[in-house]
């Protein structure tokens, strides 16, 4: 257990370097960039995103999944199957640029979407020794990548901001960013890279990998659908509250309460995932494991909803100034939708490791479904208020859905499951009436002071239980 725990100490380093980065890369953008441009650069980002999980064959995944991962015909498929998605990726961009372009009210900048076909086909030339190591809980290697290419491309973003003071410095950070990480990979790598074909493999990949790509496309529109909705509401649904500057706000309110949840989402899933596939043949030993990881992720939950949802709207004018105050009146319901979300990513991440990928299919399908309402909202001048609304209720009932297809394979107790939607759910009842009754008579330090003394009191409750102290014994072994 300790390899294990040592192994996501590494990982964790990787994954908040990249979560910081980030993050300090948007506060710049948004600093010197106008809320539209800032709105144009968030929509590369929705683009890439959907050309990227239109194409995911999960060959990563697999590569840790699959018992023959670890041989070199089988990751040298992987390989070209990647460099052919990438392509298909950027020929499929540049197709449809000029709609895009149309499509987000952005006719000028037909040429900057042009450009984006760049980052699939540089993304296309990832070496995957990278994922093949994670068989072995070694995530060193990926972890390199992750801090190497991040902390590279934001040492340039304040320069590159300055040199184009529009959305061209959103577009050129991206590119730089995914060349970065496709060269590092190559240099942290163990392994040759090369392509390599075999009919079985491929067919291998595409059994594993058809219900996660269908399962991505359904992630996308529940993960990002929202923000096409308001990038593209102004021309799709003649609403006034959504366009440009409307979708610079969602963003930094949802990248607020995403990057947090990311890296705790990204951190339990690597460690989760090759952990749980390893005793997907021992129904007790997967049972017990996934109890912890599901106990872990309430835990982590908690902690990270009761700042988002206290003090989010005041770091948000902080960082990003007063053009954004408009950022306070959503994020806290944007918080509880996120962190339910990352509850919802153990029981389809046990899914995935038993390999019944079709589960978190069938889950983003209804959770997909969640858009109709959003559409409707669009459709009758609703706001970002109501969009953050609906999305903590289609998250909510996600969960409870992917919990029922987990408990079928009775290899889990789903008890520990629905009991986590029930307290995060009554936490977050909890925090909406204190900002409501007690918040608006503090100040701001009584503010902080009153979440760290609530943080505090979670933390020594969390900890105290038998699971809390099962978490303590394995974090001392690092």
């Amino acid at each position: 257990m300790g390899k294990k725990f040592k192994g996501s100490a590494i990982l964790s380093v990787g994954l908040a370097t990249d979560q910081v980065a980030s993050f300090v890369r948007n506060i710049i953008l948004a600093r010197l960039l106008s809320k539209e441009e800032f709105g144009i650069g968030a929509s590369f980002l929705i683009i890439i995103t959907l050309v990227e999980m239109v194409s995911n064959f999960a060959a990563d995944r697999i590569l840790v999944q699959d018992p023959d991962g670890d041989e070199e015909t089988f990751q040298g498929t992987a390989h070209l199957l990647r460099f052919i998605r990438g392509c298909l990726g950027g020929i499929m961009i540049l197709l449809l640029a000029p709609f895009l372009a149309f499509l987000f009210d952005a006719p000028d900048s037909a040429a900057s979407y042009r450009n984006l076909a760049l980052v699939p086909f540089l993304n296309g030339l990832v070496h995957l020794d990278i994922e093949r190591l994670q068989r072995k809980l070694r995530f060193g290697p990926l972890s390199s990548t992750w801090i190497l290419s991040t902390t590279l491309s934001l040492a340039l973003a304040y320069p590159i901001s300055l040199y184009f003071r529009d959305h061209r410095a959103t577009l050129w950070l991206l590119i730089l960013r995914t060349a970065l990480f496709a060269a590092v990979s190559h240099l942290t790598a163990e392994r040759k890279f090369r392509w390599s074909f075999d009919k079985i493999t491929a067919i291998k990949y595409f059994h594993f990998g058809w219900p996660l790509t269908v399962n991505a496309l359904l992630f996308f529109f529940s993960f990002q659908g929202e923000k096409l909705i308001v990038g593209s509401g102004k021309t799709l649904f003649g609403n006034p509250e959504l366009s440009m500057e409307s979708l610079a706000v969602f963003s930094i309110a949802f990248s607020l309460c995403f990057q947090p949840t990311r890296f705790l989402s990204s951190l339990q899933g690597y460690l989760q995932f090759p952990i749980l596939s390893r005793h997907q043949d021992r129904p007790e030993d997967f049972r017990e494991k996934a109890r912890l990881f599901a106990y872990i992720s309430l835990f982590l939950g908690s902690l990270t909803l009761v700042p988002l949802v206290l003090l989010g709207g005041i770091v948000a004018s902080a960082l990003y100034g007063r053009a954004y105050l408009e950022v306070e009146s959503i994020l806290p319901m944007m918080a509880v939708a996120l962190v339910v979300r990352f509850l919802r990513n153990c029981s389809t991440g046990a899914s995935i490791a038993l390999g019944k990928t079709k589960d978190p299919m069938h889950t983003n399908i209804v959770r997909a479904l969640f858009l109709i309402p959003i559409i409707l909202l669009a459709v009758f001048q609703g706001n970002l208020v109501h969009f953050a609304e609906t999305m903590v209720v289609a998250e909510s009932f996600a969960f409870y859905l992917s919990i029922r297809l987990l408990n079928r394979h009775g290899m889990i107790d789903p008890r520990p499951f629905y009991l986590n939607l029930f307290i995060i759910l009554l936490l977050a009842a909890l925090l909406f009436a204190i900002r409501i009754l007690l918040f608006d008579s503090l100040d701001l330090v009584e503010k902080c002071g009153f979440t760290a003394l609530l943080l505090g009191f979670l933390l020594l409750i969390g900890l105290r239980t038998q699971d809390g102290k099962v978490l303590i014994r394995m974090v001392r072994k690092i």
